[in-house]
C-alpha cells in the first residue's frame, strides 16, 4: 500500500473510532440535581446518580473521588443505593452528565488498580 493510501485508511480508522465514541448510548445511570440551598454561589448543585441495574451498589465504587471536567468530585453512597456528589458548574447537567460516564466505568470495574500498578520501575 502505498504511504499515501496507508495515511488515508489510518484517518479512516480513526474517524470510524472517533464516530463510534460519539454514538455510544448513555449509561445506564440516571441522575438528578438540586441547588444547594443556603449558598453564596448560584453554581453549586448536588447529584444525586441511581445505577439503574440490579443489584446493590459496590462501595468500592465510591472510595476514590472521580476526576473529569477539570475538578475532583467526592462521592458518598447514600442508604437508597443512590452516590451524591456536590460539584460547582456553570453547567451543571454537562458535568453531572461527564460524572455519570465515569461512574459506568467504576462499575464495571470498582477497584481498579491504583497508580502504583502503572509505574515503571
Amino acid at each position: 500500500v502505498p504511504p499515501s493510501m496507508k495515511r488515508v485508511q489510518d484517518l479512516q480508522l480513526f474517524a470510524a473510532r472517533k464516530s463510534s465514541l460519539i454514538s455510544r448510548p448513555p449509561p445506564p445511570i440516571s441522575y438528578t440535581l438540586e441547588p444547594v440551598e443556603g449558598e453564596a454561589r448560584a453554581m453549586k448543585f448536588r447529584a444525586f446518580f441511581r445505577h439503574v441495574g440490579e443489584g446493590s451498589v459496590d462501595p468500592g465504587v465510591c472510595a476514590h473521588p472521580i476526576s473529569t471536567r477539570g475538578g475532583s468530585f467526592n462521592l458518598e453512597l447514600l442508604e437508597d443505593g443512590s452516590i451524591c456528589t456536590e460539584l460547582i458548574s456553570p453547567r451543571p447537567r454537562e458535568t453531572a452528565s461527564a460524572i455519570a460516564v465515569k461512574l459506568m466505568a467504576r462499575f464495571d470495574d470498582p477497584n481498579p488498580p491504583g497508580i502504583d500498578a502503572c509505574v515503571l520501575m
